[in-house]
């Protein structure tokens, strides 16, 4: 199963590799999910601070209104696909400064919180075992609370030069 992040701000949506490198530990590579889902996408949302282009208030209006909705989840089961969107507790200068480690663990923690709304979303029809997934994301944490800060910058330098 591929989980691939995304930071959604008012006027922008943008894929970060090395963010989808910290992604590749939320779940443990040999656990069996079954063959519901191929992919998660996750979009996480973030507040802009400071300057607003006028020209583009009414975006930012509009991104206001859907931060009240979240979280939300959709599972688009002839794609295989779950899409997940949660507001973020980080920044936009959090962001900025999210090759440090601590801020690459803070997007970990919540793209866990964020993996747990799949069970809202899976029936019992769907070929998807739940309680593996669970394992799995639980091994995934694990794995990732063991390395320490120069290993996930050191992983995060390589993903950002393979691309």
């Amino acid at each position: 199963m591929q989980i691939t992040p995304y930071l959604v701000t008012y006027d922008a949506m943008s894929y970060f590799p090395h963010l989808a490198t910290v992604a590749r530990f939320l779940i443990d590579p040999e656990c069996d999910f079954g063959v519901a889902v191929d992919e998660v996408e996750i979009f996480a949302h973030v507040e802009t601070e400071g300057f607003v282009n006028k020209e583009l208030d009414f975006m930012r209006v509009r991104f206001q209104e859907r931060l009240i909705t979240l979280p939300k989840i959709w599972f688009r089961r002839k794609r295989r696909l779950i899409e997940i969107a949660y507001q973020s507790r980080m920044s936009e200068s959090d962001l900025k400064a999210i090759s440090e480690a601590r801020f690459a663990r803070e997007f970990f923690t919540e793209m866990t919180s964020a993996l747990m709304l799949i069970n809202k979303r899976i029936s019992k029809s769907d070929e998807f075992h739940l309680d593996n997934f669970l394992s799995g994301v639980s091994k995934g944490v694990r794995r990732f609370e063991n390395l320490n800060d120069f290993q996930i910058l050191e992983l995060m330098a390589e993903s950002r030069n393979n691309s």
